[in-house]
């Protein structure tokens, strides 16, 4: 099987290969330390990697209305949902460190993954919720 992933460093090519737009993640927003790597993208899906690094931050945007957009498999803790502003995210991870969050966007889905299969190594509530922000 050919990977259907594309990798750039340019965001426009990422959004013309996706037919994805995706929002200007305010480098604030994004935990202590992290600078951005690189940009995947296939029909349909678009991802943007940062770095500090010892993590690892993974955001991805859809058009498509699927369950599982993050791409993370791995078994946490605790699965629970989090309101973040309009948003209610579904996260995987600690009561204190979320992993994985996957949310409804307009035109899609969207998800955050931080340090996938470490559990308690990943965002706190409040970087969550400054992150998600991001899509309104």
């Amino acid at each position: 099987m050919i990977n259907p992933w594309k990798q750039t460093s340019d965001k426009q090519t990422a959004e013309e290969i996706s037919g994805v737009l995706f929002p200007d993640i305010k480098t604030d927003a994004l935990p202590s330390g992290m600078t951005f790597d690189t940009w995947f993208a296939m029909p349909g899906i678009i991802e943007a990697r940062y770095h500090n690094g010892t993590d690892k931050l993974i955001i991805r945007k859809t058009c498509r209305d699927t369950e599982r957009l993050s791409g993370d498999y791995n078994t946490y803790p605790a699965a629970f949902e989090h309101p973040a502003g309009s948003f209610i995210l579904q996260c995987r991870g600690t009561e204190d460190s979320v992993n994985t969050a996957e949310f409804r966007v307009i035109g899609g889905r969207a998800s955050i993954v931080m340090n996938s299969g470490e559990p308690g190594r990943g965002l706190s509530p409040e970087q969550l919720d400054v992150l998600a922000a991001q899509f309104i």
